[in-house]
């Protein structure tokens, strides 16, 4: 009997209740909670039989469960066909998007949660302002790791100093970098 071949993954079996003889086997993605695609592979089987005939290392069934060949035989068809379907989604898991490096549109999702209409112009009043700030240095975004104490200090300045449409005071200027601040 060939081995199947689990890279990421194992096999589980879950009862839907904790009174029932009979569960469900389950495709599932290594790594911790949050992380974890469980996939159902669609076979039901005897609990106590899972656990008293399964062998983990391999993750297959061993010799004294009955019919473990054709158990086997299904579980490697239906592992081919969900495990990459498993891995593909734990991955989309693992990788941080860089839409979540950007602090601008990390920004954005906080101005969604914010309910006070005022706070709320306030907040997309400095945002417009940062944007104006980035498009005079030729960026188009800031991520989180941009954000260094020579940046907050030229952004100072350029606050202070810019003529378009108005220079802000030294008030103003401290209260937009602590919003900036508080967004982080």
């Amino acid at each position: 009997m060939s081995k199947i071949i689990l890279m990421n993954t194992y096999i589980i079996c879950n009862k839907v209740n904790a009174t029932d003889t009979d569960g469900y086997l389950f495709l599932l993605s290594k790594g911790s909670a949050k992380n974890r695609v469980k996939k159902a592979l669609g076979i039901k089987v005897n609990y106590k039989q899972f656990k008293d005939n399964w062998n983990k290392t391999e993750q297959r069934y061993m010799s004294g469960m009955p019919k473990y060949k054709d158990l086997n035989t299904e579980l490697r068809k239906a592992i081919t066909d969900k495990q990459n379907v498993v891995e593909k989604e734990t991955e989309k898991k693992l990788i941080t998007p860089k839409d979540n490096n950007s602090f601008l549109k990390f920004w954005d999702r906080q101005l969604e949660l914010i309910t006070n209409q005022g706070t709320k112009a306030k907040h997309t009043a400095i945002k417009i302002k940062l944007e104006k700030y980035l498009t005079s240095i030729n960026k188009k975004d800031l991520l989180f790791s941009d954000i260094t104490p020579d940046f907050v200090e030229n952004l100072q300045h350029h606050f202070k100093t810019v003529k378009n449409p108005e220079s802000l005071s030294e008030n103003s200027v401290t209260h937009y970098l602590k919003v900036i601040n508080s967004c982080m």
